[in-house]
């Protein structure tokens, strides 16, 4: 080696997996550490505005509302005006619900309209909370319907904004002996719970020939309620009575076609009997046209089974067997009792 001159680095083969500097030294390149820490800082910067709007989307939020009053009465306009999202957008935590929909809203307030909605001012000298409540409690009055109510509504405060605490009706229901029950025509399902907004209730079927009313009659809640339980019974609706009548009138007239005085000797499962000395085969029955009277009660085990029963007057013309064999008229009374069945094909009535 000549003098004064360094000794040369030993060679060092590449390392094909490790990235080398242009220059070819095996140098580590800055760029890319650089990028990579450009990218980090962008992304935290990102969460933490994501946090913050999610931390403070309430403030925000066109939900809610600036003030307890605002948050009742825009409430009770919204039910006023049958705008169900309306009245949600000022609930705290509304529960979900089938029943809390504009349909179903617009449905109680044709019932039951709510006008004349008035928000009381709190009393002065009980620190602005009023004489009976605390700020938080707002105090309304409005027609309901035929009804006067005279409320206080409770509210909540989240972030700068107020929301009405008490603004659905939770029920318990029971079904009783109804079949497929709806609620202003929505099917409830095998649901043993609901939320409603507070007005009238209108039970239902999808039954087409059953209706359902609430065991107990109870004036509808007009605001803020405690939960309520309900029980149902079944009864029979407009096509429901029509159905039974039919089925009614046509085995009377099945069992009028008999020319025995006993009716099933010829009109199998007819119980009409003439208790006369009658030729056989001389007479003729004629089918009472006045059912009015008859007792319709829907079974409590089975719904789609319908009691009748009832007194009817049987015209009847016989020949006697005595007296010259000239035709007599008369009436026959008879105590009819059977069932119809609304669950089969064609309603039928079978004598009991």
């Amino acid at each position: 080696m000549p003098a004064g001159r360094a000794p040369a680095a030993p060679f060092v083969a590449a390392d094909p997996d490790r990235p080398v500097s242009p220059d070819g030294r095996g140098r580590w390149s800055r760029r890319p550490l650089a990028l990579g820490i450009s990218i980090g800082a962008l992304l935290f910067v990102v969460v933490l505005v994501v946090a913050f709007v999610l931390a403070t989307r309430h403030d925000d939020s066109a939900d809610g509302a600036a003030s307890p009053a605002e948050a009742v009465s825009t409430y009770l306009e919204a039910l006023a005006t049958a705008d169900a999202d309306g009245a949600l957008a000022v609930l705290a935590n509304p529960p979900a619900s089938a029943l809390l929909t504009r349909e179903v809203l617009a449905r109680q307030q044709a019932a039951a309209p709510i006008t004349d909605i008035r928000i009381i001012p709190p009393a002065t000298g009980s620190g602005g909370a009023g004489a009976d409540a605390g700020p938080d409690v707002v105090h309304a009055e409005y027609r309901f319907g035929d009804r006067q109510a005279d409320v206080h509504y409770r509210t909540l405060r989240s972030g700068s904004r107020w929301w009405v605490a008490d603004g659905v009706v939770d029920i318990a229901l029971d079904r009783g002996n109804v079949i497929e029950p709806t609620f202003f025509g929505v099917p409830l399902g095998n649901a043993q719970r609901l939320f409603a907004f507070p007005g009238p209730w209108a039970w239902g079927s999808q039954q087409t020939f059953l209706t359902a009313r609430a065991a107990t009659a109870e004036d509808y809640p007009l605001g803020p309620h405690a939960p309520m339980s309900v029980t149902l019974v079944a009864g029979l609706s407009v096509a429901g009575e029509a159905a039974v009548e039919r089925a009614v009138r046509d085995y009377l007239a099945f069992c009028a076609q008999s020319v025995q005085p006993d009716a099933s000797a010829d009109r199998r499962g007819c119980r009409q009997t003439l208790y006369r000395a009658a030729q056989p085969g001389s007479v003729r029955w004629t089918a009472p046209s006045d059912i009015a009277g008859l007792l319709r009660e829907v079974s409590s085990g089975d719904a789609r089974k319908v009691s009748v029963a009832g007194q009817i007057d049987w015209p009847v013309t016989y020949v006697p067997t005595y007296d010259g064999g000239r035709p007599i008229s008369t009436v026959n009374d008879e105590y009819l009792y059977g069932t119809v069945d609304l669950g089969a094909e064609s309603p039928l009535f079978t004598a009991g």
